[in-house]
């Protein structure tokens, strides 16, 4: 009896090992953005699960370099992606907005008011997926087109026109996203 409890521990134990227990498992996805073969610094890369379920973005740096994030945590949830690239105009610029000075502030708060309003009644995705997609020049339910303007081709900043999918765990790391076009 004892012996057959173990046995089925350890076969519980290696089937979580090799198919992985639950959904909560984030696995690493790191990747490179470049257009027309040069690095893009300050995009926004995310990623979108083909049941839109689930998202993971990240920021590229100066080489172009991105690591995923979901909810906070490293990583993104195992399955099929759609991947939107954008650079708006606010994120062309090499200073962030000057927390001290109140008219900055003032207006970065009008504009998130904003936001939310645009997103009031919208279901299932949670808000910050809802401004992604927003930023993207997506259509969310209970808002319009992005009021920013990708500085890279439009495309990327549509998941219904994005060529770039990516099945995580990813074949292979960096993750490559060369975007082409002007």
């Amino acid at each position: 009896m004892v012996r057959r409890v173990w046995c089925c521990l350890l076969l519980g134990a290696a089937m979580c090992a090799f198919v992985g227990c639950g959904d909560n498992k984030l696995i690493e996805v790191k990747g490179v953005v470049t257009h027309e073969g040069k690095a893009v610094e300050g995009a926004t890369v995310t990623f979108v699960s083909e049941d839109g379920k689930n998202t993971a973005s990240a920021s590229t740096d100066a080489g172009g370099n991105f690591s995923l994030v979901t909810q906070g945590k490293p990583g993104a949830h195992p399955g099929t992606y759609k991947v939107l690239v954008v650079k708006g105009k606010h994120q062309a610029t090499d200073t962030a907005p000057d927390p001290s000075d109140p008219a900055t502030m003032a207006q970065l708060k009008k504009e998130s008011e904003e936001m939310a309003k645009d997103f009031k009644g919208a279901g299932g995705v949670d808000m910050a997926t809802k401004m992604k997609m927003k930023m993207a020049g997506q259509k969310v339910e209970g808002g319009g087109p992005a009021p920013v303007h990708s500085l890279l081709p439009a495309a990327y900043a549509d998941i219904k026109t994005t060529p770039f999918t990516v099945k995580v765990p990813p074949d292979s790391q960096p993750v490559q996203l060369d975007l082409k076009g002007k």
